[in-house]
């Protein structure tokens, strides 16, 4: 998890290679998703443009994006490796059923 700030001097694309993607810095295992917290609102296009800039830099992982649209609904955007969605998430409706889940903790 990490978090981009409307503070930041540096483009998205920048902060998430930087902290996460960069393959030379980061030793993440093919099953570790990224997950970003993203204050300053940002256009589909903008995000778009921000998966091609990835690629573009030989990122390695898989991020998304989520942003908070109220208490319990989401936005759910992939940007890496592939650009996917956005898909809203309503969590109250999406946790009164069991989650089907490959992770063993959970089962």
């Amino acid at each position: 998890m990490t978090t981009y700030t409307k503070h930041s001097t540096e483009s998205l694309s920048e902060f998430l290679f930087r902290t996460k993607l960069d393959p030379s810095k980061k030793a993440y295992s093919s099953d570790t998703v990224i997950v970003a917290r993203i204050e300053p609102d940002s256009t589909p296009s903008e995000i778009a443009a921000m998966t091609q800039q990835l690629q573009d830099r030989s990122a390695q992982g898989l991020c998304y994006l989520v942003g908070r649209l109220d208490q319990v609904r989401f936005q759910v955007v992939r940007v890496f490796p592939t650009f996917g969605g956005p898909q809203e998430v309503n969590f109250d409706e999406a946790f009164n059923e069991p989650i089907p889940t490959a992770n063993p903790f959970l089962a």
